[in-house]
């Protein structure tokens, strides 16, 4: 019974190891020095019942059972690619970190909407709110346009990236993006003060 148990241990220890490697970010969680301590993280979570080495075991006897398809694209992971490839990333770090939340907090709403899921590509849902985001920056702060010309500062078009996108869905998928949800204040999600409920503050934005 113990050998089942710190098996059951081991394998979900495994999974949220997985998770946070295929999820994560950050540049440091990602880094290939820091698997030795996040394999020491959590043998240390599991009270020393798991050693770093069996969740490594177990880790590569998951990915062969699940034969590597442990990576679809996801709503998130389309929004994050995209973001980083907009110009805002670079020009402006305020203005960078609202694009991508701002877009993380459509897409989250977007899940309540069963019309958007159900008539839009998730790579076009993405490109619609990232959009809208865009076109609320530009509204609220003119004067990055005026500094560096609007053609420079435009999504990069999904065309050029090997993604097809269908211009007339990406409007149509904005204006129900605009109906289910209003976009926050430039400073809502850079607002440090705030206690977060929400990976983009949805709950509390929507209370």
């Amino acid at each position: 019974m113990n050998n089942i148990l710190a098996t059951y241990q081991t394998v979900a220890a495994t999974a949220l190891f997985l998770a946070i490697k295929l999820h994560a970010t950050s540049s440091a969680i990602c880094a290939e020095e820091n698997n030795s301590l996040r394999n020491r993280a959590l043998s240390k979570i599991l009270n020393g019942t798991s050693q770093p080495q069996n969740i490594l075991d177990m880790e590569m006897n998951m990915l062969c059972v699940l034969d590597w398809n442990v990576n679809p694209p996801t709503l998130h992971s389309f929004a994050f690619m995209l973001c980083k490839l907009h110009p805002l990333s670079d020009i402006c770090g305020e203005s960078g970190v609202y694009l991508y939340e701002s877009t993380r907090y459509q897409v989250e709403l977007a899940i309540l909407v069963p019309e958007v899921l159900v008539n839009f590509k998730s790579s076009t849902i993405v490109y619609a709110a990232m959009k809208n985001a865009e076109e609320k920056i530009y509204a609220d702060n003119p004067r990055i346009l005026a500094t560096n010309g609007k053609r420079s500062l435009e999504a990069p078009s999904l065309h050029h990236s090997g993604m097809m996108v269908d211009s007339t869905q990406v409007i149509q998928c904005q204006i129900m993006l605009k109906r289910a949800c209003q976009l926050p204040d430039l400073d809502y999600f850079i607002d440090t003060d705030r206690n977060v409920h929400s990976p983009t503050n949805v709950v509390e934005f929507c209370d």
